[in-house]
């Protein structure tokens, strides 16, 4: 579970609906098993986590499930909502849910369908997206194609040897050595796989015996499409949610 989750299931099980700090909802929330580590710890990243989740529900259009009522206190943002309205939202966040992972399935079957060509050349794209720069093709293989270039991380520039496999066949740990064999004889400072269909149990060893290699096969290269915001739109639905703070506000000062 979560930081952000479980300081939901706190705050749900106040029955009083009073506000809580953070420091109470970590500690409630180590009592109950929700999160393990030292409460001091958990303490401070769930201020944290709080902080995050209210910008990434805003960021997505949607009512924060806890709220900042003053310095460090905390209530359910859907507090006080008619039961029909909470219904209509909950189920409004569950299609959204739902959408959201049909659109992963969707683009990780169309990614491996694509033919060689078209594979290719989304690939040069989402190395322009990820920041190379003077990307050129360095070598053409049985089933890849090699392409290098320059990419920035952390205040450096590295030369990095992007290896494209297309199509629906497991990467192999044979394909993962030959890039690694290619970073060293051409004088890369790292490789990636960009791979279309699965890489097998021997490649992934294969990337976790020595530092270097970065890869992205089927699911962590569908994720990494998305976050770059290539081969998905992000679109923004108009949906009008209740303001309870404004009211919440005007019965106060009444």
């Amino acid at each position: 579970m979560t930081l952000a989750d479980a300081a939901y299931d706190v705050m749900r099980g106040a029955s009083d609906g009073r506000a809580l700090t953070h420091r109470q909802i970590a500690e409630i929330a180590v009592k109950r098993r929700l999160v393990r580590g030292e409460l001091v710890d958990v303490s401070r990243a769930m201020r944290v986590a709080l902080v995050r989740e209210q910008r990434h529900r805003d960021s997505e259009g949607l009512r924060p499930r806890i709220r900042t009522v003053g310095p460090g206190q905390y209530v359910l943002g859907e507090r006080k909502l008619e039961p029909e309205l909470y219904n209509a939202e909950r189920e409004l966040l569950d299609r959204a849910s739902r959408t959201r992972e049909a659109t992963r399935v969707a683009l990780r079957r169309r990614l491996r369908q694509l033919p060689a060509g078209a594979f290719e050349l989304l690939m040069r794209l989402l190395l322009e997206r990820m920041g190379m720069m003077g990307t050129e093709i360095v070598k053409r293989g049985d089933g890849v194609v090699y392409y290098g270039g320059m990419i920035g991380r952390g205040g450096r520039s590295l030369k990095v040897l992007a290896a494209i496999r297309p199509g629906e066949g497991e990467l192999s740990k044979e394909a993962v050595g030959e890039l690694r064999a290619g970073v060293r004889l051409r004088g890369f400072d790292e490789g990636m796989v960009l791979c279309a269909a699965r890489a097998g149990g021997a490649a992934v060893t294969e990337v976790c015996a020595a530092p270097g290699i970065e890869l992205y096969d089927q699911d962590a290269l569908t994720e990494l499409m998305i976050r770059q915001h290539l081969g998905v739109r992000r679109m923004h639905l108009p949906v009008d949610y209740l303001d309870t703070e404004l009211f919440n506000e005007l019965l106060d000062q009444g």
